[in-house]
């Protein structure tokens, strides 16, 4: 016991262990300026000789809760899915429950992207966007004649 009440480098004070057990970031380690995590989705992108895939991890939403769109030669995919429950009984009260969820992700397209021609699709709680490549015109040799 006299070793946690001993203070140097070796051993804490027992009061500072308690201090730190009862601080507010010990029980709430989330601030302002943190983000939450699992707010915005985790993404994998590929790329192949014919195409880009993106892949956005969203489980628990529907193919109806996103926007894929594109803006200034970015694709900007957002989602917002809001749920609200109540539970009346006869015993007099109510319990009503809500949650809201929304994230916006923008990419920038890369001059070889056909932005005409995107599809997207939405499985097992993962959201995937193929981007085909455009047609790349093969050099073509051409003669200049001189005058």
């Amino acid at each position: 016991m006299n070793a946690i009440l001993k203070h140097n480098n070796e051993y804490p004070v027992f009061g500072d262990m308690m201090a730190n057990i009862f601080k507010d970031d010990f029980f709430f380690p989330v601030t302002k300026k943190s983000v939450v995590p699992g707010s915005i989705p985790s993404v994998n992108i590929k790329e192949s000789d014919s195409r880009f895939v993106i892949e956005l991890a969203s489980p628990g939403m529907n193919k109806e809760d996103f926007q894929i769109e594109v803006r200034d030669e970015q694709l900007v995919v957002s989602a917002e899915k809001k749920t609200e429950t109540e539970e009346k009984s006869d015993e007099n009260y109510t319990r009503r429950e809500f949650n809201f969820s929304s994230f916006e992700r923008r990419f920038n397209l890369p001059e070889n992207a056909n932005d005409k021609s995107i599809q997207a699709s939405y499985n097992d709680g993962v959201l995937t966007i193929n981007i085909p490549k455009k047609e790349v015109e093969k050099d073509q040799k051409r003669i200049i004649k001189i005058s």
